[in-house]
């Protein structure tokens, strides 16, 4: 990006000056003014579909970015726990097989975010 190489120089495709063009054309102008533009696409807001900048030799504006995740995410809150706060969420009438008042999956995020980084 901009010209530096940490490993040496090389020449590049059209394509791959594409590429290089619209991540420097976007980081500069999102710098300078907070909209990322470039001279080969426009870049929408992300809005509630989640849409994306696709970069690429032809890049374009797509929808629902990793949808799959999205879902995760959502599907973990509504069992009890907001994995990207850290908090429980307010679910009433809600029932467990352990009886202990934590619902499995709100374990297993806890588990994913608290235990498995101390392990790795």
């Amino acid at each position: 990006m901009f010209g530096v190489y940490a490993l040496g120089n090389f020449s590049m495709t059209g394509d791959e000056r594409i590429v290089a063009d619209v991540v420097q054309q976007s980081f500069i102008s999102f710098a300078k003014t907070g909209i990322p533009t470039n001279n080969y696409s426009t870049w929408d807001e992300a809005g509630d579909n989640l849409r994306y900048l696709s970069i690429s030799p032809y890049p374009q504006m797509k929808s629902a970015f990793d949808q799959g995740a999205a879902n995760l995410w959502h599907s973990l809150r509504s069992s009890g726990f907001d994995l990207i706060q850290m908090l429980p969420t307010q679910i009433e009438n809600r029932s467990t097989t352990s009886g202990s008042g934590i619902s499995p999956l709100s374990f297993l995020a806890f588990i994913m975010v608290c235990i498995l980084p101390l392990l790795l």
